[in-house]
């Protein structure tokens, strides 16, 4: 079992510098997409713009995607899209032609019109238009939604093992929603968060396994985590931090013997890269 003490001061670091900058190559917390796209988005629709867009943010561009999707609420026209009530009260043909005047519609038009019809009319039918009342009728409880995303309805992939734990993760950083036990959430295994993983905690350069891995590299974090007994630092809010450390710094670092952003990686001390290896 891979000792939890060595890495605290990771998880201290990557935290530190994401909320507060420097950054992670640039990026910080409030320069995300999401984050900066939803300050021109006014409080009270906050959550639906944001639940209605990590809908469809799988496979394309995120700072595209988030610059359409406010486009798109900003725009009298098109601003609907995000009233759920409005949309079920609507065809499918209207919420394909609305998403795509400012080009908010992702990488697959059809699938993504037919899933935020689907999610809008399953929030107006159970939970009263609006995502809050999902999070009302579990208290707020991140744990428990996260345990019961098959059960909440048609909400198709906002209850994929991935995007729940993304949408959860922006409820609370982005929408400023308070949520109960999201510390105890796994921090959702993809490549970049495996590979960031493989060079930080493994200290090892090759590709990760991601399917065969997932379960072992979210508990190593977890565990991390959980030493530190911090309240703000926990696995999802690792999330991203991890990943961009890898898809602007550990992409393409799978089998060499070096990496090119070393010298600008905050987190380079613990890297199998560093200069001490």
């Amino acid at each position: 079992m891979i000792p939890t003490a060595p890495y605290t001061r990771l998880v201290k670091r990557l935290c530190e510098v994401f909320r507060n900058g420097p950054g992670i190559f640039g990026r910080t917390r409030e320069n995300t997409p999401e984050y900066f796209s939803l300050q021109k988005v006014h409080p009270r629709d906050r959550v639906n713009v944001l639940t209605i867009a990590v809908t469809i943010d799988r496979q394309t561009d995120a700072d595209r995607l988030w610059q359409a999707a406010v486009e798109t609420y900003l725009d009298p026209e098109t601003t609907w899209l995000f009233d759920m009530k409005e949309v079920a009260r609507r065809d499918l043909e209207a919420v394909r032609r609305a998403m795509s005047v400012h080009g908010f519609i992702g990488r697959y038009p059809n699938s993504n019109a037919k899933c935020i019809y689907q999610v809008c009319k399953t929030f107006s039918e159970r939970y009263g238009g609006s995502p809050l009342g999902l999070l009302e009728e579990y208290d707020y409880n991140a744990e428990q939604i996260w345990k019961r995303r098959k059960h909440l309805g048609k909400l198709p992939s906002l209850t994929g093992d991935k995007i729940s734990l993304v949408w959860l993760r922006s409820l609370k950083d982005v929408a400023g929603i308070e949520l109960k036990n999201i510390e105890k959430l796994p921090i959702p295994v993809d490549i970049h968060i495996a590979r960031a993983t493989h060079r930080l905690i493994y200290r090892s350069n090759r590709r990760p396994q991601v399917d065969a891995e997932r379960k072992e590299i979210a508990e190593v974090w977890s565990r991390i985590c959980r030493s530190l007994d911090e309240p703000d630092i926990y696995p999802l809010a690792l999330d991203e931090p991890l990943w961009f450390l890898s898809r602007e710094g550990c992409s393409g670092t799978d089998n060499r013997d070096s990496c090119s952003r070393a010298s600008e990686c905050v987190a380079v001390e613990f890297c199998v890269f560093s200069s001490g290896e």
